[in-house]
């Protein structure tokens, strides 16, 4: 799943690959021929920027990562990489793995240095690993990061032929991407990102979102019972696979059907399995969703969100569209309509057809705060490009949001009243 509000990246060495680009690191590596702590210069002014406005306690979180979700053993080796304002967390994280008798290497990133390098370095370096991440990769059984940087990034001054090399989740289909995945799937690496780190002030501050809120719900969420939640993910998959007619009703006036097509489906329980580290895939926290992609043809009715949406160049409120034949018919809202207009325009191709369908999972977490669609009881409903997830739609985006309380049957059988899974 995907955070329409956030930019993310992760640190990889001397070359630092991020959502809008690559940019270079000051600090020397540890020798990849012997993968022991290493303490960065200046961690301990570092560590003054970490967590300045919201406390976290790490053990929990700790404890999460590295014995649900990876399940580290003695003697695995594991490279940790975050943003300056995450090395707090970092460092307790490496002092845990130590613990647990694993071996450890640790980098930090600095935001000032990387959007330097991202302006103005070179777009060659965007599309291949350094000699430095390639022998760290031939090394390590796990990779953690840290999701950032701490403030929003200014897309009008990054240029336009970085924005389209960047790498956002360690996902997408450039050559960068394609090396890293594998070599990770080669050696069967098990890779987590820490998606909570992104609840910054200054990001609540640029979504209008209460910070102390935003940071509670995000790191609560990582808590969440992720066997149960792969349980509930499960039973709903086995109703995705196959050809199905779906309905959607809920109080604030949604009324959609559409038709499943027997698509893959997206899980996502925060359980770095061994699918995800033969496919290379990254798992995320928080976690907590499963859907998919939809016969994009098929969808007719209204959809009324009932949640604010919030991206960068705006917030929507009472957002309500009307589907013919898959496609959006017309649209109106409360307050911030023309933040979908710009969506429209500026994503081309399928922008305006129906693309996916999920249901939320995570009891931990609260809506409007980045994470809706993995909310416990909330229902994804998402256009644009799908193809990149098993769709048919072209195009350069795509747009979500959700509906809540929702009445859902899947040929006539109920499985979601009033926004409670009955399966």
């Amino acid at each position: 799943m995907h955070c329409t509000a956030c930019s993310a990246s992760y640190s990889t060495g001397k070359q630092q690959k991020t959502v809008e680009g690559q940019t270079k690191q000051s600090h020397q590596h540890t020798s990849t021929h012997d993968i022991g702590t290493r303490q960065l210069p200046c961690e301990s002014n570092l560590n003054s920027l970490s967590d300045s406005f919201f406390s976290v306690d790490y053990k929990p979180l700790s404890r999460q990562i590295l014995d649900i979700s990876l399940k580290v053993q003695a003697g695995d080796r594991i490279w940790i990489n975050g943003w300056e304002h995450t090395s707090k967390l970092v460092s307790h994280l490496s002092q845990e793995c130590r613990k647990r008798g694993c071996e450890v290497v640790h980098t930090l990133q600095s935001e000032v240095s990387w959007l330097r390098s991202l302006r103005a370095g070179p777009s060659s370096n965007l599309e291949k690993l350094t000699s430095k991440q390639r022998a760290l990769l031939d090394e390590i059984d796990a990779y953690i990061f840290t999701l950032g940087p701490r403030h929003p990034i200014d897309w009008k001054k990054i240029p336009l032929e970085k924005r389209r090399l960047a790498t956002i989740w360690l996902s997408e289909d450039n050559k960068f991407v394609k090396e890293w995945k594998s070599k990770a799937a080669r050696r069967k690496i098990k890779m987590l990102g820490i998606e909570a780190t992104l609840a910054t002030e200054e990001r609540a501050k640029a979504l209008r979102m209460d910070f102390r809120t935003y940071a509670e719900s995000m790191y609560a969420g990582c808590l969440a019972d992720s066997h149960h939640m792969a349980s509930q993910a499960k039973r709903l998959s086995s109703v995705f696979r196959k050809r199905a007619f779906v309905r959607i009703a809920t109080p604030s006036g949604t009324d959609l059907q559409f038709n499943l097509d027997n698509r893959p489906t997206e899980i996502s329980h925060g359980l770095v399995t061994e699918e995800e580290t033969r496919n290379a895939k990254v798992v995320f926290l928080p976690a907590g969703a499963v859907g998919t992609t939809v016969d994009e043809e098929s969808a007719n009715g209204l959809i009324v969100y009932d949640s604010p949406i919030r991206r960068w160049n705006g917030i929507m409120n009472g957002l309500k569209l009307r589907i013919s034949g898959g496609r959006v018919a017309e649209y109106s809202a409360s307050d911030g309509a023309s933040v979908f207009k710009e969506y429209l325009e500026n994503s081309g191709g399928d922008a305006d057809r129906f693309a996916f369908f999920g249901f939320g999972l995570n009891p931990m977490l609260k809506l409007g705060y980045t994470q809706d669609d993995k909310v416990l009881g909330s229902i994804e409903l998402n256009f644009g490009e799908n193809e990149s997830r098993g769709g048919k739609n072209k195009g350069r985006g795509d747009f979500w949001g959700v509906v809540s309380k929702a009445n859902v049957t899947v040929n006539g059988l109920a499985i979601m009243e009033s926004g409670r899974l009955l399966i």
